[in-house]
């Protein structure tokens, strides 16, 4: 037994506190104290959580589509093929989905990584991801405008407004920068496909 403690045997409850080597008060002060370092750390930390949570809602769009086409090619191929009167790009189209499916999810399992390592996601891979995640509603237009006979069915189509989804779920990367970029991105696929 410390000789600190064996000299507050008899003693009042309060001087214990004060002869004792780490009082209890001052290390809980000492883990609440905020450094300019820490709530940098701290931000980065949220700001990956919440890039986590836009890269499962962006997961699940992505596999839903992937699993209501793979319904539709499976089910009633020959049927979608004859409304349309010509052959549908189905296999490229789910190629295009399940490959867009394991990338968020390897996005996913990485920002899992990094949470966990309480590190940073650098910048310019950021930025890169961010262009390649927009260009994903790109691709799948620019996919449809190439295989039907006109692509004002694909412009047309209720897949051009994924985009303003992706613009929307690019508030919760909690980076002005980003959003914009992903705007942009949105924009110069649609200019380029029209």
């Amino acid at each position: 037994m410390p000789a600190a403690i064996r000299a507050c045997d008899g003693a009042l409850e309060a001087s214990c506190w004060v002869m004792s080597p780490k009082p209890k008060w001052i290390a809980r002060r000492w883990l609440l104290r905020i450094t300019p370092g820490r709530t940098d750390e701290l931000l980065d930390i949220e700001i990956l959580k919440s890039e986590r949570i836009r890269s499962l809602a962006v997961l699940s769009i992505v596999a839903s589509g992937a699993l209501v086409w793979l319904a539709i090619y499976l089910l009633a191929k020959d049927s979608f093929n004859e409304s349309l009167g010509m052959q549908f790009p189905f296999e490229a189209l789910l190629f295009t989905l399940v490959g867009a499916a394991l990338y968020e999810s390897g996005l996913a399992l990485a920002l899992r990584f990094l949470i966990a390592r309480r590190r940073r996601f650098p910048d310019v891979p950021r930025h890169l991801h961010t262009i390649l995640e927009t260009s994903i509603p790109g691709m799948l237009l620019w996919i449809l405008c190439e295989r039907l006979t006109s692509p004002l069915f694909a412009l047309l189509s209720p897949l051009t407004l994924i985009f303003f989804l992706f613009i929307i779920l690019s508030i919760l990367r909690l980076r002005m920068g980003l959003s914009a970029l992903t705007g942009l991105t949105a924009a110069i696929w649609l200019a380029a496909l029209s």
